[in-house]
């Protein structure tokens, strides 16, 4: 964390839900006998403490926190509940601003006025139509939402356990989950960010004094708890379309490892060999499928027939197996994307079955959510079990069940119209965090193989659709089309987070099949080692700024690109533009944030390209492959200078400098261990200062 200070966590596996609650415990009460909170009546009985009167509460001043939960339990809660000063409504639990108009004790002007508030009430016979359901309020001012729950069966000799979780959803929003004896109840947001200047938690009544509601008599409270959940979790989260965690943002670069989930259970050497390998070439996760019934290849959590028409009995200990993955990749420094249906109509052709499915992810990630690094719900998901319109509408009404349930980022699927318009049908109005798309691998246009680098551009601020996830793009032994030119496939990912996507994966063969022992192929196996490309991607991360994906980009053409791009002599024109070019890049993206860019051109022919500053700057030229500094340019508006082809593309990461009087300058300095110049030209006072021209 930024303050250095250690914290000491507290895992506490809570009974709701079966879900583990990790963070920085703030409150933990079993209201055994006594309470360190301002008590107003009531009275400690065997098991908690017993409301005795309707007005009777307890309240706790906690540290505000924007990103929590809690839980307490209650026992005692009657069915048609009617009785005198109860029929309206029971008070269960309240949070909100005890600075805003002493609203610990104030009604008019504090509790009932106040700007962050919640609570969760229980319906009484006095509504006939909502009676024994549950009105939740969500409040940060002068947004809310008052929703009420599905009617609920109560018993007054059973202890209901209640939790609730709340935090940002890196949209603008605050979401509020509510949760009773494991089951989830509803899911709730509003503008805003929860941060209470005095942070209230309170059981029992409210300072409302209306004679037809208050706490219930008779019921028993018990075991009240609250976490920070934004200490101690390093949850992924979204701010603006960067991926974070509690060391800041970062940019997600994954691997395909469809078959990881049976390495598991049959060669965890292998395994352990793969990830180990993944975090030396710098990825950061692993895209595994939860099921596949590719024959002698299946990956079983129940038993089902398969393509080849043989009975795959389920593995008995696929959860074990499953959860001991989580915990594998996380030990290697790697999170998890989980891939939950493929082949899903041969191994669970049935609703019941995918939706019990759901059920066994959502309680084998509890726990484990930080190794998590986002769900999707299906691959490729028209050919994988959900074809057509019904298709579709399961995919998003199984993306919201998993939203509504975990913390954990949430994608649909690729489906088959990749199109602009099929990716915002699909994303749309969902529940969805992220939008995984499988982009262009057509290879067989004059632009010479880069089409399918640059097809991530179009989907980068695609109106109502969440961060683009390039997720199984083109690559070495893939389907369709392959690539294996490590410059291309390192371009991808380089051009991908520029265009505003967080994250990228490397797909390859060996990453689809990866033959355990148990079945190799008659022709060898497809070894990560010997992957093309493997070693392309390892100085990325190092090179680029962790929360590139928020900045603002530029399609290298336009005013605000801090470069000018040459074409044989042509301004503002790439080599698909023009006929028969010798010199010039397919494309020179960039981005910015303050004073702050990156400018990437990328197929660079024979002749180089040559580049004109738009304002002063000062920059570094970095080749992609090797993260080698290959130069350091400062320029004033119109100075130019000239790359060579070298490996194909560079990085450009630099800073704005502030106008200055005179004519265009040029400086460059090189590292020692570097001979070699970039040419540039500038007006320096009448003289043209020409660098030789030389191969990188």
């Amino acid at each position: 964390m930024k303050n250095k200070m250690v914290w000491i966590l507290a895992v506490f596996t809570a009974f709701s839900g079966g879900q583990a609650v990790y963070g920085a415990p703030v409150l933990e009460e079993a209201l055994q006998g006594a309470t360190t909170g301002t008590r107003s009546g009531g009275a400690f009985v065997a098991g908690g403490w017993q409301v005795t009167g309707k007005d009777d509460t307890i309240y706790w001043h906690v540290p505000t926190i924007a990103h929590g939960a809690a839980e307490f339990d209650v026992r005692g809660l009657q069915a048609n509940e009617r009785r005198a000063g109860m029929e309206d409504k029971t008070e269960l639990f309240h949070m909100y601003d005890h600075t805003v108009g002493e609203a610990d004790l104030r009604y008019t002007g504090g509790y009932r006025d106040n700007t962050f508030k919640h609570f969760i009430r229980k319906i009484g016979a006095l509504d006939a139509a909502k009676t024994d359901a549950m009105e939740i309020l969500w409040q940060i001012r002068p947004n809310y939402e008052e929703p009420d729950t599905a009617r609920l069966t109560w018993d007054p000799s059973t202890t209901c356990r209640f939790r609730e979780e709340w935090g940002p959803d890196g949209k603008g929003k605050s979401v509020l989950r509510i949760f009773r004896d494991g089951k989830f109840l509803l899911r709730t947001s509003v503008a805003g960010a929860w941060q209470p200047v005095g942070h209230t938690v309170r059981i029992g009544a409210s300072p409302r004094r209306d004679p037809a509601a208050g706490a219930p008599v008779g019921a028993i409270f018990s075991n009240v708890k609250v976490w920070d959940l934004s200490r101690g979790t390093n949850q992924v989260r979204l701010n603006g379309k960067s991926l974070c965690d509690e060391t800041g943002p970062f940019l997600g670069l994954g691997v395909s490892y469809f078959q990881a989930l049976r390495h598991a259970r049959y060669d965890r050497e292998r395994l352990n060999r793969n990830l180990a390998l993944f975090a030396a070439k710098g990825f950061n996760y692993v895209r595994i499928l939860s099921m596949v019934s590719w024959d002698g290849l299946e990956i079983v959590p129940v038993t089902f027939t398969n393509r080849a028409g043989r009975v795959i009995p389920g593995w008995p200990d696929y959860w074990q197996q499953f959860r001991d993955l989580l915990d594998l990749v996380a030990q290697h420094g790697l999170r998890t994307e989980v891939t939950l249906f493929a082949d899903a109509q041969y191994v669970m052709p049935s609703k019941f079955a995918r939706q019990a499915h759901l059920e066994g992810i959502l309680a084998n990630i509890a726990g484990r959510e930080s190794k998590v690094l986002h769900l999707e719900v299906a691959n490729e998901a028209w050919q994988n079990g959900f074809p057509g319109a019904q298709g579709v509408s399961d995919l998003r009404a199984f993306a919201q069940y998993l939203a509504d349930r975990t913390s954990v980022l949430v994608a649909i699927t690729s489906n088959d119209d990749t199109s602009d318009r099929g990716i915002s049908a699909l994303y749309r109005g969902s529940a969805a965090d992220l939008a995984t798309v499988h982009f262009e691998r057509d290879t067989r246009t004059p632009e010479a193989g880069w089409l399918p680098v640059r097809d991530t551009y179009r989907a980068g601020n695609l109106p109502g659709v969440p961060p683009v996830s390039s997720n199984e793009p083109i690559g070495p032994g893939s389907s369709v089309s392959s690539e294996s030119d490590p410059i291309k496939l390192c371009a991808a990912a380089v051009f991908a987070y520029i265009a505003n996507l967080p994250a990228y994966v490397y797909h390859s063969r060996a990453g689809v099949y990866g033959y355990a022992r148990c079945c190799p192929p008659a022709g060898g196996e497809d070894r990560f080692e010997d992957s093309a490309g493997i070693n392309a991607y390892q100085h990325v991360r190092r090179i680029l700024p962790p929360d590139l994906a928020s900045w603002t980009r530029n399609d290298g053409l336009e005013p605000g690109a801090p470069f000018t791009v040459f074409c044989d002599d042509q301004p503002n024109r790439h080599w698909t533009e023009v006929r028969g070019a010798t010199n010039g890049c397919h494309r020179n993206i960039g981005s910015a944030k303050d004073s702050h860019f990156v400018s990437f051109p990328m197929g660079i022919l024979t002749g180089g390209v040559t580049l004109e500053a738009r304002r002063p700057v000062q920059f570094e030229v970095i080749q992609p492959l090797t993260g080698t500094s290959v130069s350091n340019l400062t320029l004033n508006a119109g100075g130019r200078f000239t790359l060579p082809q070298g490996p194909g593309a560079y990085i450009l990461k630099g800073t704005f400098l502030a106008p200055s009087r005179g004519t265009a300058r040029v400086e460059e300095t090189r590292p020692k261990h570097f001979p070699h110049r970039i040419w540039a030209a500038g007006d320096l006072g009448g003289r043209t200062r020409d660098y030789a021209r030389e191969t990188l």
